[in-house]
């Protein structure tokens, strides 16, 4: 046998070895992990500097994971999810701007509370601006570039335990002292910035592995650690016990309020959200400014933990664990009780919990969007 032949097979058996091991790990991967462990997002986010993560246009997001069912998320040309609303919709305007828990991360899109408060408002369009990732500073900037265009009456800031160091991570929003606004910035160059600029040359690659192979997102996972050990701020919070630090806590709060100033002065009504007491439990300094900006009547600050207390949750498995803690059942009850304070402490009208219930029930009950449309 030639040398050139015996160099050809031996090439083949080693790239035929490399694959076979290669679907070896990924059953192992998917058989020993937790599911939350074996979910893929086919396609991934987008990336820009205007304002970094970003759902990619006019997708439908297909999630899977082991022992659930895949869930698809679908997102209009405005890059947000549900039905793409127009600026001249002559109805009252509610904006959410949130992550991954308003976003509805393992849900479908009508399980989200944005869309089931949507229902129960019938005055309101419900405008869900939220994006898996994002902190106050993405929320900032998607309100001035969309958010504003709608001219809303109430605003949903919805918080989240990583957000303080989310925007050290995409900062595009900075105080204009000399014109005393708030203005987008490009969002600065660092280790984790610079490597989705380049992954973003090759999306279509990078999303088809992050929708298929489990050893790819496990890799990702382990450069996240790195990142973290390097003092690298990253959109992944792998450790959400950990208080964060007074100085990004510091900034949050800076942000904020210079937001509620620019909000209460345009009249409108906020309302701050907090997912199983992560502001009060985890970033002290943020809780103590909310608390204050609460009593002022400047922002309406809502725990749902006192909705569907996570022992409650756990208990009665009430949303997969990949949802982020915020199932279809959660959602259910953060939408209703959302629905009752607007009407109430905004519109000024009694609030019906029997009729609103049927009306979230009809929409458990409805999986095609012909039924959906008639509620």
């Amino acid at each position: 046998m030639s040398s050139t032949r015996k160099i050809f097979y031996s090439s083949v058996l080693t790239l035929l070895s490399i694959i076979i091991i290669y679907f070896l790990l990924e059953i192992f991967l998917y058989f020993t992990s937790y599911p939350n462990q074996t979910a893929l997002i086919y396609p991934r986010t987008d990336f820009i500097e205007e304002i970094g993560v970003i759902p990619k246009k006019n997708q439908n997001i297909y999630h899977s994971a082991r022992g659930f069912p895949t869930k698809v998320y679908t997102v209009n040309a405005d890059r947000y999810r549900g039905d793409l609303i127009p600026y001249n919709d002559n109805q009252k305007k509610i904006i959410v701007l949130g992550d991954s828990h308003s976003f509805g991360i393992g849900i479908n899109d009508f399980e989200t509370y944005p869309y089931k408060l949507d229902k129960l408002l019938n005055d309101y369009r419900v405008v869900n601006l939220s994006s898996p990732g994002w902190g106050l500073t993405h929320q900032i900037n998607r309100y001035l570039t969309i958010g504003e265009m709608y001219n809303p009456d109430v605003i949903i800031i919805q918080f989240c335990s990583n957000d303080p160091t989310d925007n050290i991570r995409e900062k595009s929003i900075e105080w204009n002292e000399k014109n005393q606004s708030l203005e987008k910035i490009k969002i600065q160059k660092n280790e984790y910035n610079n490597l989705r600029l380049f992954i973003k040359k090759f999306s279509y690659i990078f999303d088809f592995l992050s929708g298929y192979s489990l050893t790819f997102n496990r890799l990702k996972q382990i450069y996240a650690h790195h990142l973290i050990n390097k003092g690298v701020e990253i959109a992944a919070d792998t450790d959400n016990k950990t208080i964060k630090s007074i100085e990004s806590q510091k900034q949050y709060i800076f942000l904020l309020n210079k937001f509620i100033e620019k909000l209460n002065s345009e009249s409108k009504y906020v309302i701050m959200i907090d997912p199983v007491s992560q502001l009060r439990k985890q970033n002290p300094y943020i809780y103590k400014n909310v608390m204050k900006l609460d009593k002022q009547n400047k922002i309406l600050y809502l725990d749902t933990e006192k909705w569907v207390p996570d022992k409650l949750h756990k208990k009665y498995n009430l949303g997969p664990i990949f949802t982020h803690y915020w199932g279809n059942y959660s959602n259910k009850w953060i939408s209703i009780n959302l629905a009752q304070i607007i009407s109430k402490n905004y519109l000024n009208e009694e609030f019906n919990w029997f009729k609103n219930i049927r009306i979230l029930d009809l929409i458990d009950k409805c999986s095609k969007t012909d039924c959906l449309d008639k509620i």
